[in-house]
């Protein structure tokens, strides 16, 4: 029997109006999940808080252990680690401390994610976010 599909694979559109973004972070309008061989990878797109274009790749396997993002995030390592078929625990690291970490979920009927997310902004200001995307 073959194992279940990763419901997050694909692309995902951030939805505005369903989200709650945490004041003074940039926003994410696409994440591209894909399979890599042994492990997946994740395209993102956005803005920063001051508008300029935001583009970062992160390559890894989903036990739990940092890899380092390239690109031009406000994080520099992610680790992801798989809960279920429907569900990641993410942790984003910058410098080698916690920038943020959360927990992101694909409905049942794969058409919606969550990303639920809280840390510590650049400017020691705690936060709580929630990011809602849409199947592309």
């Amino acid at each position: 029997m073959a194992a279940p599909a990763n419901a997050h694979l694909g692309t995902w559109k951030t939805n505005e109006a369903k989200s709650k973004m945490a004041p003074g972070m940039g926003k994410t309008s696409t994440v591209v999940y894909a399979e890599k061989k042994d492990m997946i990878q994740v395209t993102v797109d956005g803005t920063d808080k001051d508008g300029k274009k935001t583009h970062g790749v992160w390559t890894g396997k989903t036990d739990g252990k940092s890899y380092k993002l390239k690109g031009n995030l406000a994080w520099d390592m992610m680790a992801y680690k798989m809960v279920n078929d429907h569900t990641y625990d993410i942790t984003a690291m910058k410098s080698g401390k916690m920038a943020w970490s959360g927990r992101s979920t694909v409905s049942k009927d794969g058409k919606m994610r969550t990303l639920n997310m809280s840390g510590t902004g650049a400017d020691g200001k705690k936060f709580k976010a929630k990011s809602v995307y849409d199947k592309a």
